[in-house]
């Protein structure tokens, strides 16, 4: 799933677009956000992880993962610097939130990430 080393922009660029969607992918699928059949299984070092497909059997997954191609599409122009995702009750107020902050230095770009409760933020 991911290079054991990465020595290009395009590289570092292509192991961070996995990595967030790793990350959006675990959030989902640890909150239940989805139903199972909206994951794939992918291995890293011997551990199976549920990764988001994308298929259209979840039109909710599938806009969820249409959103993250949009989003990598800036990040491929240096564009961009924060991606929020947020969770919301069933009256539509914030719980908690996932923020994945990047940054362009020369020849490689890096992410952090950051998570709270709303009252946190």
């Amino acid at each position: 799933m991911f290079p054991n080393k990465v020595d290009t922009f395009v590289g570092s660029k292509k192991f961070i677009k996995k990595l967030t969607a790793l990350v959006f992918s675990s959030i989902t699928y640890m909150r239940g956000i989805f139903p199972e059949n909206a994951y794939m299984i992918n291995e890293l070092g011997g551990r199976q992880l549920k990764v988001l497909t994308g298929s259209y059997t979840n039109h909710n997954a599938y806009l969820m993962i249409r959103w993250l191609k949009s989003a990598f599409e800036a990040l491929d122009r240096n564009y961009m610097r924060q991606l929020i995702f947020e969770i919301l009750d069933q009256k539509n107020t914030p719980i908690e939130y996932y923020s994945v902050d990047f940054s362009y230095k020369g020849d490689e770009v890096t992410c952090s990430l950051a998570s709270g409760t709303q009252t946190e933020k």
